[in-house]
């Protein structure tokens, strides 16, 4: 179970309190475009607060973040490029979660979304470095993910590329042959379950596309992709999905292969 963390790491220090942080939400959200309420308090003077139906605990450190969080984030290909430099001098971080962790798509929807609005606004109105997004495991620039969470907002539309990384690998068979792969990070929380998607048909970067497409989907329409069944690419091309406990991650999986069909089978 994940509470969907977000670590913002700060440049110097702060007052975080309730009020300060309300005043920051709505002046990045202005005209209505979401709302904030302080619900009450948690441990080590954290502050909760309602937000898109969700309760999130905002927490402020003056310690920097711990090398076993920003070292695992720093791995990740997609991380960004300025992260670790961004991260050498921290001055505090912040801490934002849900308070209890979602059970079921939806409310893992509203929880991400909740977090997400509350990092966005803060990293619009503090001296925030660097984000990283717990689930994922990515270093996030600061301006992204002010752009991207006051564009979630006004539009809607996800953003999948903070909750979900795409982490490339090649993958040797018996054989001892290889096939570039896919596997995500950050999917779970979602639907249950990470994507592993291996081919010798596609090239790395078109698995990644794929694997990007796929996971927006599953995002925005929730567990839907049943053990077994295909979703079309083309009418010559079908991808079949297997559910795997545990993939090759460790992690429950929808493990993803083309199929190409019998020419019989492919509609005049």
């Amino acid at each position: 179970m994940s509470n969907l963390i977000v670590f913002l790491a700060l440049s110097a220090a702060v007052s975080l309190s309730g009020p300060e942080t309300i005043t920051a939400f709505e002046t990045t959200y202005p005209g209505g475009l979401a709302a904030i309420q302080e619900v009450g308090e948690g441990e080590k003077g954290s502050v909760v607060y309602e937000v898109a139906g969700a309760r999130v605990l905002v927490g402020y450190s003056p310690k920097a973040l711990p090398s076993t969080i920003t070292e695992h984030a720093l791995r990740s290909i997609e991380s960004w490029s300025e992260g670790r430099s961004a991260l050498q001098h921290q001055d505090g971080h912040v801490t934002i979660g849900l308070v209890k962790a979602p059970r079921g798509y939806k409310a893992a929807l509203k929880g991400a979304t909740a977090v997400t609005l509350v990092a966005g606004a803060l990293a619009s109105n503090l001296p925030v470095s660097a984000a990283i997004f717990a689930d994922s495991e990515l270093v996030v620039d600061p301006a992204d993910l002010r752009t991207s969470a006051v564009d979630f907002a006004r539009n809607g539309e996800p953003p999948v590329h903070l909750w979900v990384s795409r982490n490339p690998l090649m993958l040797e068979d018996e054989l001892g042959k290889t096939k570039p792969m896919v596997i995500t990070r950050g999917l779970k929380p979602f639907v249950g379950r990470e994507i592993e998607f291996a081919s010798n048909k596609y090239s790395l970067e078109l698995i990644a596309w794929r694997v990007s497409d796929a996971s927006s989907y599953l995002i925005k329409r929730g567990p839907i992709l049943k053990d077994g069944e295909t979703f079309g690419i083309s009418e010559t091309e079908r991808i079949r999905v297997k559910h795997l406990s545990p993939g090759l991650s460790g992690e429950p999986a929808l493990s993803f292969t083309v199929e190409v069909p019998d020419p019989s089978e492919i509609p005049n």
